[in-house]
């Protein structure tokens, strides 16, 4: 799981090394299949039909239901547990010093992604913000940019391909990863084999300790959310629902426009809003609801 400061994402999947528990004979592997899943996904993405909407079930309904099942057993067995043993043992300051020192790995990514959007002024903040808390706030342990009025942004390589305007193409929900999309699922590799520092650890005890903690601080920051979705009379739509409004929340970097169907601006009928919301929000692409 990437380093990730998202409530609904994702966390969240992206050179050298690999994934922190691949080891060194499947190494090579990992990096092919890593490369062809990325190019394949940007290669669907392209490719993929307007109609595949994010309102709809999707082509791959089906195999999402299963992985959901699938997650959700291992969650409730292990992951749910872990997190609340976590919350029990560590104190709050600590947790906060955990969750501020991920958060600071993933600052120089998110500041690339803004430079990509075409938005300089953000990225500097970003960069700003990764260098006050690097040595400042003690390797991020301590958020200090805030208090020195560094906002903090979110930006992935999946959003700036969005604002390029490549298709999301259809909805998928991932085994151990969740809810994706082909677009997402290209952004997620290049923003994990590129903007992870936690894989170039030469040690791979520590690296899996690192990846294994950070795994249980983004859970551990979900209990709250995860119970109401599973709460829901369909926990599946409910996590799709919430993941295409964050998903949308994010696109407009925390402003989406209020529009309403029927009128112009509305909702268009491939998903997203239509091209005069988008024109009167100022943002080129289409909004990632899938």
């Amino acid at each position: 799981m990437p380093v990730s400061r998202s409530p609904c994402d994702e966390t969240p999947s992206l050179p050298h090394e690999g994934p922190a528990w691949v080891r060194s004979p499947l190494r090579a592997w990992g990096h092919r299949l890593a490369l062809s899943t990325a190019t394949c996904g940007l290669a669907l993405t392209l490719g993929a039909c307007a109609s595949l909407s994010g309102h709809g079930p999707g082509p791959f309904h089906d195999i999402n239901r299963a992985n959901f099942a699938l997650n959700e057993a291992v969650d409730r067995a292990v992951l749910r547990p872990a997190a609340h043993a976590y919350v029990a043992v560590v104190p709050h300051p600590v947790r906060i010093g955990i969750h501020n020192v991920f958060s600071n790995l993933a600052d120089p990514m998110v500041a690339v992604n803004e430079f990509l959007e075409g938005r300089p002024r953000q990225g500097f903040e970003e960069s700003g913000r990764f260098l006050a808390n690097t040595t400042f706030g003690v390797l991020g342990l301590f958020n200090v940019a805030s208090a020195l009025g560094l906002s903090r942004h979110h930006a992935d390589f999946g959003l700036t391909l969005a604002h390029w305007g490549i298709p999301r193409g259809p909805y998928l929900y991932l085994p151990l990863f969740g809810p994706s999309s082909l677009r997402s699922l290209t952004g997620r590799i290049v923003d994990s084999y590129l903007g992870n520092p936690v894989q170039y650890i030469s040690s791979v005890p520590i690296r899996n300790t690192l990846t294994l903690l950070n795994l249980l601080e983004i859970r551990a920051q979900l209990i709250g959310q995860i119970h109401l979705i599973y709460s829901a009379p369909d926990p599946y739509l409910m996590m799709k629902d919430a993941y295409q409004q964050h998903q949308r929340y994010r696109f407009y970097h925390g402003h989406p426009p209020i529009v309403y169907p029927g009128l112009p601006g509305g909702p268009a009928p491939g998903g997203g809003t239509a091209p005069t919301a988008r024109r009167q929000a100022g943002k080129v692409g289409t909004p990632p609801q899938g």
